[in-house]
């Protein structure tokens, strides 16, 4: 079951993105912990997001274990 302050997290992730923001997901894995698309995500501004800037994921517990992303401007999309 999600615990309410995971799900309250996605929740307000999606009204507070900023213009040219977007959520996209999250491949983190081995995670032991309920941890999908609707929990979780890494917000990217495709325009604006610099090649290398580490991306954490707004699950809590997703982004107490550290950056496991960063962003490449060539693809647009998070790599490990």
């Amino acid at each position: 079951a999600m615990q309410n302050y995971e799900k309250m997290c996605f929740e307000k992730a999606c009204p507070f993105l900023k213009e040219g923001e977007e959520l996209v997901k999250c491949n983190a894995r081995g995670l032991k912990f309920d941890h999908n698309s609707e929990n979780s995500g890494i917000i990217i501004n495709k325009e604006k997001t610099p090649h290398g800037a580490k991306l954490p994921c707004i699950h809590p517990r997703c982004a107490e274990r550290g950056i496991k992303f960063k962003y490449c401007r060539f693809c647009q999309l998070p790599a490990a």
